[in-house]
Parts: C-alpha cells; sequence; structure tokens
C-alpha cells in the first residue's frame, strides 16, 4: 500500500461520546475523524441515515448540530468515517433532559364522605425522573411526621392514599416535584363531609330521658357535629318551635317560657312548669345527611297536702275506731310514710290496732283507740321533695267514778259530825274533765238553791253547812250527782 494512504481514525474513538442537553436547547456531538485521504462523514440514529432534510439537524464534516432538542432526539447515534482505503465508526448517546411535567386531567378538589376513600395522584413525567414530595398544611409527609394516620404513599411517591378519610385528613395537600432541570407543584382540596350526629358525653344519642322539679330551670343541650355545619331547629311533641325574643310560640300559639341560645344547641326553659312536659326534638340537617334526639320530658312536682276541707284534729271516743286520711298529691305520686309519734307505723307493726289498709296507703287506721293514741304525722316524699303534716287525736273518755272507792249497795256512806260542816267529794273521771251536778229530791243544786248545802264552783265537791240529824232523817236526804 503506497504510504500516502492513511486508513480513517476518530479522535477518542472507544469512549463513548454522551451528551446531555436540556430540551429546546442546542447539542453538537463533534465527530474530529483523519486519514489520507480526509474521510467523509456520515451520521445515523439507531439505523437510519441522518440527512437533515428536517432542518433541525444539520450534519457537518465533523460535527453533528441538534438545534432544538426534543425528547425523540434522544438516543444512540453514530459517526461513520470513510475513505479509500477503510472505514471507521463512534457511537455518542444523546440524553435529552425535560423538568417535570404533571400529567393533566387530574382530579384536584376532593368532596367525600367520611369513611370513603381518596387516592391523590401527582404522576409526573421528566427527565431524569423527577423526585415528589408530598405535604399536607405545610408539614412532609413522612413516617415520622405528625399527621393522621391513615395517609400511605404509593406508586412509588407518586401518590397518597386514605382508605377511609375523617374529619383530620380535610385539609390542603400539596406535592412537589423536583428534578435537575426544573420543578413544579400540584395542590389539592380535601373537603370531608359529615353527617350530623348529636352526642350526650361521648357517645351518641337519638333519645334521653330528662326529669326536673317544677319551679326550676332547665337547660337542653344540643352537642351537634357534621360538615358542612349543621343548622339546628328545635320541636316540641313534633312541632317546630318558633323563637322571638326569648320566647318561643308553638303553632297553636300557646306561648312557653323557652329560648334558643348559641345557634339552637341550648334550649333554656325558665321555669319548667307541669305544662311544660312533653317530647323536645333537637333536629340538624346539613348537606349529606340528617340527625335527632328526642328528649321526653317529665316534670316532677313537690308533694303537697291540701289542708282545705282536711280535719287535722279529730275527736275521738276511747275504744272507737279512727280514720286518718292524707291525700297527699304530685308528680310522681308521693310515697306515704306515717309516724306514730317518732316511730314509723308499718304495715306490720307491733302495735295490731294500728293499720295501714293495703292498697291505699294514704289512710291510717287506729282500732280501739287509746288515750296514748295522740299525735300521728303523715310524710309525702317523691323525687321532687317531701311535705308533712300532723294529726291529733283528741280521745274522749265516758265520765266514770275512781276506782277504789268504798261503797254500799244504796251508794257511798258519808259520816258527818253532827251540828259541823261537812264536805262531800264527787270521784268523777274522764275526758275531757266531766261537768258535775249534784241533786237532792231530784232536783238540781245550785249555790243559792239550797239553805243546807253549797256545791263549789267546779262542783266536785259539795258543803253541808250545819249537818243536822233532821236533814239526813229527811227521806229526801239522799244525795245523787251525775257527771
Amino acid at each position: 500500500m503506497p504510504a500516502k494512504f492513511i486508513p480513517p481514525s476518530i479522535e477518542d474513538q472507544e469512549s463513548l461520546g454522551v451528551v446531555r442537553v436540556r430540551g429546546g436547547s442546542q447539542a453538537v456531538l463533534r465527530c474530529a475523524a483523519s486519514g489520507v485521504p480526509s474521510p467523509e462523514i456520515s451520521w445515523l440514529l439507531g439505523a437510519s441515515r441522518i440527512t437533515g432534510a428536517d432542518g433541525r439537524v444539520r450534519p457537518g464534516t465533523s460535527e453533528l448540530v441538534i438545534e432544538t432538542a426534543r425528547e425523540e432526539d434522544a438516543g444512540r447515534y453514530r459517526c461513520n468515517a470513510v475513505n479509500e482505503v477503510g472505514t471507521t465508526s463512534k457511537e455518542f448517546v444523546v440524553d435529552v433532559l425535560a423538568p417535570p411535567t404533571l400529567k393533566a386531567s387530574q382530579r384536584v378538589s376532593w368532596e367525600l364522605l367520611e369513611g370513603e376513600p381518596a387516592t391523590l395522584d401527582c404522576s409526573a413525567t421528566g427527565n431524569p425522573t423527577p423526585v415528589v414530595t408530598w405535604s399536607k398544611g405545610g408539614i412532609e409527609i413522612t413516617p415520622a411526621a405528625l399527621l393522621p394516620e391513615g395517609i400511605d404513599v404509593i406508586r412509588g411517591g407518586h401518590a397518597i392514599r386514605m382508605l377511609h378519610v375523617t374529619t383530620e385528613h380535610a385539609g390542603t395537600y400539596s406535592c412537589d416535584v423536583v428534578n435537575d432541570v426544573g420543578r413544579t407543584t400540584r395542590n389539592f382540596s380535601l373537603s370531608v363531609l359529615v353527617r350530623p350526629a348529636i352526642w350526650m358525653g361521648s357517645s351518641k344519642h337519638d333519645e334521653e330521658k330528662v326529669n326536673v322539679v317544677k319551679g326550676e330551670n332547665l337547660v337542653l343541650l344540643c352537642n351537634v357535629t357534621g360538615h358542612p355545619k349543621p343548622v339546628v331547629r328545635w320541636l316540641r311533641d313534633g312541632l317546630p318551635l318558633e323563637f322571638r325574643t326569648g320566647i318561643s310560640l308553638l303553632q297553636s300559639g300557646r306561648g312557653l317560657n323557652i329560648s334558643s341560645l348559641e345557634g339552637g344547641r341550648l334550649l333554656t326553659l325558665r321555669p319548667a312548669l307541669p305544662s311544660s312536659a312533653g317530647i323536645y326534638t333537637c333536629e340538624a340537617v346539613n348537606a349529606v345527611g340528617r340527625a335527632s334526639l328526642d328528649y321526653i320530658l317529665e316534670v316532677l312536682v313537690p308533694p303537697t297536702i291540701p289542708t282545705r276541707n282536711l280535719d287535722t284534729r279529730l275527736k275521738v271516743v276511747e275504744g272507737a275506731e279512727a280514720t286518718i286520711r292524707c291525700p297527699a298529691q304530685g308528680k310522681p305520686a308521693p310515697t306515704i310514710v306515717w309516724m306514730r309519734g317518732p316511730e314509723v307505723v308499718t304495715a306490720n307493726d307491733a302495735d295490731p290496732r294500728i293499720e295501714v289498709p293495703s292498697g291505699d296507703p294514704q289512710s291510717l287506721i287506729i282500732h280501739r283507740v287509746q288515750l296514748g293514741d295522740r299525735k300521728f304525722t303523715c310524710i309525702a316524699g317523691n323525687a321532687a321533695g317531701t311535705a308533712e303534716i300532723d294529726f291529733i287525736l283528741d280521745v274522749m273518755v265516758h265520765p266514770k267514778m275512781e276506782p277504789g272507792e268504798e261503797k254500799s249497795s244504796g251508794g257511798e256512806v258519808v259520816l258527818a259530825v253532827l251540828n259541823r260542816p261537812a264536805w262531800l267529794r264527787c270521784p268523777a273521771v274522764g275526758v275531757p274533765p266531766p261537768s258535775v251536778h249534784w241533786l237532792r229530791a231530784g232536783r238540781l243544786l245550785s249555790p243559792r238553791g239550797d239553805p243546807f248545802v253549797q256545791p263549789s264552783a267546779d262542783g266536785r265537791r259539795l258543803q253541808l253547812r250545819r249537818a243536822s240529824k233532821a236533814f239526813f232523817e229527811d227521806p229526801d236526804g239522799t244525795l245523787m250527782l251525775a257527771a
């Protein structure tokens, strides 16, 4: 071979030429070839020859110029150098860099019912592959972040998933997508709709029984949760309550002193009356549901014992039967307890004479009344209070003579000294103390009616001014007394 012919060679031929270019920028591939005669240069992309017909690629003697690099310009290029005595080539790799681009038509505004699933998608393209970082309310979502449970990062970071959304998940989420040549951000709005719920303490309720004492004030609470914020209204026995200046009127027009506070969350009754009893319903409504709570209100009335036409002091003859009535009223019906002095009267009382009739606790029967049966007390009690009243028995005893007095078959014999005064005593007893009257010869004696005798003012003693034989021998000398 003549010395003047040299096969082609390319500078730095053995190394792979790597060219990285940002999309839209110019890329230049240099193929510095030498040889004798000078080699002819041609370019291929993959297996296709580059002609420069599109105007973007300018093949030259030693350079390939890509004027405006696009994604499809990326790939493996080869430079061929050919002359009469040989051929050689060198390969280049063109990497077209692209900033992150988010995929279009992704849902960014979410409005879900509590418990429904949500997946926020931030799928993006770019070269190099972008890195996605998620945040909620400015706080990056990481395993160590103090964020609500149930947020999972999936798809290599390109999405987050919540299987069951709660109100804690509501808010603004952001995905920040970054690579070496750019970044982009997308914001998501998540609103969690919650059906109304009415709470009593830590649990949900739909019915509650409430007791209030007559005259006391009452506050009914409607502790409502929900999103959007529920509208609250109150009903009484199924009819809406209308409020004006603290007074509510039923549709019937009957006025009640009821007021609604804090947007309906509090209902006050001032004061509670027996007519206030009924079913009060708190109803909460929003766009996604309804909840209600029934307060079954009972107004308790403290016991009272009407005294009109009630005889609390009874006159009873010893040995007779007495019945005491205690007409106690109240709501609920009061329980009656009878007291005899300081002691409670029971159904099986130690004194068999005292009886509380079965089925009629408002009555007390005293059989064979005795002098000691003096004071009985009725105590009426219910959940609202107590009331009591005393009953006094005035036990009357038939008049009789004191026991132990000496008597003869004809009566009591009185010994007197002739011509001296003598006293006769009437040993009569009874309750109340009996009135005593003296008679002689069937005639009633009075302090001025007989010159020989003088009854005392209370009649219990009779003075013979001068005992005379003639007086006692008189057939009419027998004195009688009546008590």
